[in-house]
């Protein structure tokens, strides 16, 4: 404490100054230090510091650049602002969408391409494509005419089958005997007629007839 004299007409007055301390340093009146962007006075009367009382804006980092408040940098589809009251950053937070790509065109989210019978859609959180897995059927044809899958058609005695997944013909495999025929007459395999002495009997792999050679004695 410092006593201070004053001289006012023939009245003399004393009057107490105060010093401030800070960081352990002693200041006298009016003397200053900073603190942040302020400015700190001490006051002789009080032994107090008198601050300005400024906003003190703190400055942001980014990829080893220094930015100050309000300044922004780019982030994917989102912006980041500095907060200068925190020196962080303060960035929107829009969903960032993915392109897609197929056969070298760009697809934007949600825009789909057909893949046979599937549809793909363009995930626009991966850039990957979704694609719906119905099985895809192939036709068949014959004779020029078009068949979907499971559908038939007969070859001989046979059935021939539409494979809906190779477009292929899937036909069983029976053995398909032939007919023959004797005087107007129709015989099934192994039927038989009589020839004179011999036998004749069809052959259902050729639709012929497969006769006995017996010479046949006639009587006198």
């Amino acid at each position: 404490m410092v006593e201070m004299i004053i001289g006012k007409t023939a009245t003399l007055y004393k009057m107490q100054v105060v010093e401030c301390t800070f960081n352990g340093q002693v200041y006298q009146p009016g003397k200053t230090h900073a603190k942040d962007c302020n400015t700190c006075t001490c006051n002789g009367a009080t032994g107090l510091w008198d601050c300005t009382t400024n906003t003190c804006w703190k400055e942001c980092t980014h990829s080893g650049q220094v930015y100050q408040r309000d300044q922004t940098y780019p982030n994917d589809c989102n912006t980041c602002t500095c907060n200068g009251l925190t020196g962080q950053w303060d960035c929107t937070t829009n969903t960032c969408w993915k392109e897609c790509t197929h056969n070298g065109q760009v697809y934007q989210r949600r825009q789909t391409y057909p893949k046979d019978c599937n549809t793909c859609t363009c995930n626009g959180l991966t850039g990957l494509w979704d694609c719906t897995t119905n099985t895809c059927w192939k036709q068949c044809t014959h004779n020029g005419q078009v068949y979907q899958r499971d559908q038939t058609y007969p070859n001989d005695c046979n059935t021939c089958t539409c494979n809906g997944y190779t477009g292929e013909w899937d036909c069983t495999t029976k053995t398909c005997w032939k007919e023959c025929t004797y005087n107007g007459h129709v015989y099934q395999r192994g039927q038989t007629y009589p020839q004179d002495c011999n036998t004749c009997t069809c052959n259902g792999v050729t639709g012929g007839w497969d006769c006995t050679t017996l010479t046949c004695w006639k009587r006198k």
